[in-house]
């Protein structure tokens, strides 16, 4: 090879190198173009949500207000904190009260309560629940319904009841709101997790 021939061989090796390297930086920045297309329309599809789930945190402020968080939580007062947040922070109690290697033994058998001592809905509630399930007034199915209920958990509470046969029988009431309740809340634990910085164990 002459030394022409290996001089314009170098020459053609940098012009596709350069090339390469152009392709490349293009390749990047459609990427990135594309991700940020991304994050806008996922920020759209989450504006019709956002109302709903500011509210839902208005909530949970307000109860963190109301039991005055900022004065130091005692085993009682997390209990109810708990408790007026509702399901999910119901469920996250029964899981903490489970766990005296975390928590101190007085907070675990506080929480235990909430296993088997959770507010139940007023009576209201459970016919609104009733009625919202059956299409028609609850007294057009059962004679009648206990308004004390039998128990309450997180999720549900259990009511004697009669039919209008005169069946008596035993009625399951999911709390009112109950899915979408916890959707938000468990969308808004994993924001804030997001927020938390990294532990390293």
């Amino acid at each position: 090879m002459t030394p022409e021939q290996l001089e314009a061989l170098k020459e053609r090796i940098r012009t596709m190198e350069s090339a390469e390297t152009v392709e490349a930086e293009e390749i990047i920045d459609m990427e990135a173009d594309g991700k940020r297309q991304k994050r806008r329309k996922q920020r759209r599809m989450s504006k019709p949500e956002s109302k709903a789930y500011g509210g839902r945190l208005k909530e949970i402020t307000a109860v963190l207000h109301k039991h005055g968080i900022t004065r130091g939580v005692t085993p009682e007062k997390l209990r109810l904190i708990l408790e007026d947040l509702g399901p999910t922070f119901i469920k996250i109690g029964q899981i903490m009260s489970m766990h005296s290697d975390i928590l101190p033994k007085r907070y675990c058998d506080e929480l235990m309560r909430l296993r088997s001592e959770v507010t139940p809905m007023p009576f209201e509630e459970v016919a609104e629940v009733l009625e919202s399930s059956y299409g028609c007034m609850w007294q057009e199915i059962f004679e009648s319904i206990e308004p004390v209920p039998l128990g309450a958990a997180s999720i549900a509470q259990v009511h004697k009841a009669v039919l209008k046969d005169g069946d008596p029988v035993v009625i399951k009431v999911q709390r009112k709101g109950i899915y979408e309740t916890m959707a938000r809340d468990i969308a808004l634990l994993h924001k804030a997790v997001k927020l938390l910085p990294p532990v390293s164990l």
